[in-house]
């Protein structure tokens, strides 16, 4: 800085041109820019006229940076909240994924060893085959309802739709869980149409659905002691139609399934969350059922996959116990 109060600036970086001096515009003539090269100005700030405005620059300033500070420790917050609760649901899932593989595993073996070391009785073989095939059916669904939560999850689940006869498929799902309904004392009481009822579904999905659906109330509804598994081709109306065309035209066939129990039941506020991904009932919350909460979310998304819908009804005659419907399109051949 010279005496005269400018500075000079000697590096070529700087002053690509020749040195270049800077000086504060009070001391410069205005006339000056026009005559001396290399001269540039610095405008000097004259002194404030207000310091009220002054002051009220500087809250804004302030106040401004305070916000941003605060915005980002909730962002921070937020996030360090997010991961804490995506641990504990892991930690959860986990420990209940390892607990519902013991289960079924502990019965396998325990069975297969009593039959390989010859310490069954002839007249219990038949039983425990039976308990055998029935605890690898849960092992396999247990199995699946994972696995297809992650492929659901990132589309990548395809379905091969082809018309079915459901009454059969249907019988077919129910003399493979029976083993383990009959183990926990839960009668099964059919009430299929006499008709065929023909859907074009995935042979796989639909059975995963059925399964799930019995396997929740196997497990919630043993008190009950029984279980009705309807099936029958229903007549449902568009809400949209208006005169007597459109209305025949807004009739629709469908097949609907219910799996109706006599357990507890299900509280009315409790229905909306029951298919969402590891969400369970208030009542189980404590875990002393145990599950995983993956059944009934997969068994909805599946029903959707096929244009249908899966709800948690009210009882037709009011009783005790929960009723699941499946409802989906009807039509086609079946293969």
């Amino acid at each position: 800085m010279s005496p005269d109060g400018s500075w000079q600036f000697d590096d070529p970086r700087l002053a690509p041109g020749g040195p270049v001096r800077i000086v504060a515009a009070e001391a410069l003539p205005p006339a000056a820019l026009a005559v001396v090269p290399g001269l540039g100005v610095l405008p000097v700030a004259g002194p404030s006229t207000s310091p009220l405005a002054s002051a009220r620059g500087l809250a804004i300033v302030l106040g401004a940076l305070g916000s941003a500070l605060v915005a980002t420790l909730l962002l921070v917050v937020r996030g360090v909240l997010r991961e804490a609760a995506a641990i504990s649901a892991r930690s959860r899932f986990l420990t209940s994924v390892t607990h519902e593989l013991k289960t079924p595993l502990a019965s396998i073996r325990l069975l297969t060893e009593m039959l390989a070391g010859g310490r069954a009785a002839a007249d219990k073989q038949d039983e425990y085959h039976r308990l055998l095939a029935g605890e690898a059916e849960r092992l396999s669904a247990l199995i699946e309802n994972v696995l297809d939560a992650g492929e659901l999850a990132r589309g990548e689940r395809a379905l091969q739709h082809t018309s079915q006869r459901l009454d059969l498929l249907l019988e077919d799902v129910l003399q493979r869980v029976a083993p383990l309904l009959e183990r926990d004392g839960v009668r099964v009481e059919r009430r299929l149409s006499q008709a065929p009822c023909v859907a074009s579904v995935d042979r796989g999905a639909f059975a995963q659905i059925v399964i799930n659906l019995l396997d929740n109330a196997r497990k919630y509804a043993a008190s009950g002691g029984r279980v009705v598994v309807e099936l029958q081709g229903v007549s449902t109306r568009s809400p949209a139609s208006d005169g007597a065309a459109s209305r025949d035209a807004a009739i629709r066939m469908r097949v609907r399934v219910r799996v109706r129990d006599f357990g507890p039941g299900i509280a009315a506020g409790d229905r909306a969350s029951l298919f969402t991904p590891f969400v369970r009932g208030a009542a189980q919350a404590d875990g002393a059922t145990p599950g995983l909460g993956l059944g009934l979310h997969l068994a909805r998304t599946l029903a959707q996959r096929h244009g249908g819908e899966l709800a948690c009804i009210e009882p037709d005659d009011g009783g005790p116990g929960a009723c699941f419907e499946l409802t989906l399109p009807i039509g086609g051949t079946p293969q």
